[in-house]
């Protein structure tokens, strides 16, 4: 990225403010691309260098402990769409804007960079033609940051990439403001910028960021792929590594020559044998010395993988236990026979309360990304107080098989009957939505046909009793 763009069309003001937040996103970027690429699994290992021999140094090692480490989580927190408590939201077009903006396929992805970068963004607009009346479109940290209010619990301004040439240098950014869009585009890397201002009467910048473990100092959170994640996988890909090693070495015999002349360890040229050639290459004989012995050769024990994987199991569970995911998950298991559901469950309680509390923390990002969203689609000049009852419904984070759901709603029915009669207990049996939706509907069916039965009855019952008098 370059290090400084001066835009000439920008107010001196904007220009300080946008020069801020590009050495911002400047100075992140490098470590935000480290942890993409752990995820990736293009991470350039770093080797000791004493104890690799230099043909091994090429050996590409991947290890996708990182990956794992944020898919489970990621997994766990999943947003099903948004209820509003009283009323089913649908009048005020919620699930339009689910549907339009493809929010079941875009939040698991807003969710993944969140956990990979400690932040990604919420930017909510106003739609163009053939769009949705509001855009909700998710950013990653490596295309965008902003600065955070504290008293108001918002961000002041954010700047977001929308174009890079092949190059990676920008072709089209956007500065977004309490009162105004900035649009700044040039047609390429050698061409003068050109800014666009849209106005807009949202009253905030329309931007939430979507914060994985925020605290105070860091409002932006942490990363999932930690310091000690990162430390980890590195030991754990060197070792990998030596393994590799361990076995080409596991199939050549290891001898020892005592009394052997010089000549062996040297070419016919005079120039001396690589070390490795004589480890790989085999003896077929051996020159006697000047009085006719021949040198004696013994040979040792093999060397052995156990103590890698030893080392592999240890540094396994060392990350699990950083990351609150079992052990299991990293392909490391020395149980012969599966685990129970109750010890599953027990095994997996610290990621199941990781994830209660990441699904807490996005919720109002979520929430507000809504509430602006139905703002712009209903050209609403305030938000109604009614609109502040909009929560975020994500997924139970224990992954609860249908069993046990079922058993906790028959329960719960139980302590309470009339829950029952809610179409909330179709929901607490884990069905599917899609399930919910062809019940209800079937439901309206049958009292619908029980209704006109009944009145077809009660039609026939009046005549045939008016008859009887008249007799």
């Amino acid at each position: 990225m370059d290090d400084k763009l001066r835009l000439p069309t920008l107010p001196e003001e904007d220009q300080a403010l946008f020069n801020q937040l590009w050495r911002q996103l400047r100075d992140k970027r490098r470590r935000n691309a480290l942890r993409a690429g752990y995820y990736d699994g293009k991470n350039v290992m770093r080797h000791l260098g004493f104890t690799l021999p230099p043909q091994f140094a090429r050996v590409a090692t991947v290890l996708g402990w990182p990956a794992k480490a944020v898919d489970t989580l990621n997994n766990r927190c999943h947003l099903e769409g948004f209820v509003m408590p009283g009323d089913d939201g649908d009048e005020l077009g919620i699930a339009d804007l689910w549907e339009d903006n493809h929010l079941a396929l875009e939040a698991p992805q807003a969710g993944l960079s969140s956990l990979i970068h400690a932040v990604s963004f919420l930017i909510t607009t106003k739609g163009g033609d053939g769009e949705p009346a509001a855009l909700i479109s998710p950013k990653d940290a490596l295309a965008g940051t902003g600065n955070w209010n504290r008293r108001e619990h918002r961000l002041d301004a954010f700047l977001s990439v929308l174009e890079v040439n092949s190059d990676g240098r920008p072709l089209g950014l956007a500065l977004y403001l309490a009162d105004r869009i900035i649009t700044i585009e040039r047609d390429s890397p050698t061409t003068a910028w050109s800014a666009n201002e849209q106005p807009h009467d949202i009253g905030y910048v329309p931007v939430e960021p979507l914060v994985f473990k925020p605290r105070l100092g860091r409002p932006f959170g942490m990363s999932r792929i930690s310091r000690p994640v990162m430390a980890m996988t590195d030991m754990a890909m060197r070792t990998v590594l030596r393994s590799e090693v361990t076995a080409e070495l596991y199939s050549v015999p290891q001898r020892i020559v005592l009394g052997a002349d010089d000549s062996l360890f040297y070419n016919p040229d005079g120039s001396a044998r690589e070390a490795w050639q004589l480890v790989y290459g085999k003896m077929l004989g051996l020159p006697r010395d000047e009085d006719g012995n021949v040198p004696e050769v013994e040979q040792t024990t093999q060397v052995a993988q156990t103590p890698h994987m030893e080392q592999l199991r240890t540094l396994a569970q060392l990350f699990a236990g950083e990351t609150s995911i079992p052990v299991t998950e990293l392909g490391i298991t020395s149980d012969s026979n599966p685990a129970s559901a109750e010890a599953v469950h027990a095994h997996q309680g610290s990621l199941i309360a990781t994830a209660e509390a990441t699904t807490d923390g996005w919720e109002p990002a979520w929430r507000r990304a809504m509430i602006t969203a139905l703002k712009i689609a209903n050209e609403a000049d305030e938000i109604p107080p009614e609109w502040n009852r909009i929560r975020a419904r994500f997924r139970n984070p224990a992954v609860e098989s249908r069993a046990a759901a079922s058993d906790a709603a028959m329960k719960l029915i139980a302590a309470l009957p009339w829950v029952a009669q809610s179409d909330v207990a179709l929901d607490l049996f884990g069905l599917d939505p899609i399930v919910v939706e062809r019940l209800k509907a079937d439901k309206q069916r049958l009292e619908a046909r029980a209704t006109a039965t009944a009145l077809a009855a009660l039609a026939n019952g009046q005549t045939g009793g008016t008859q009887d008098a008249d007799t």
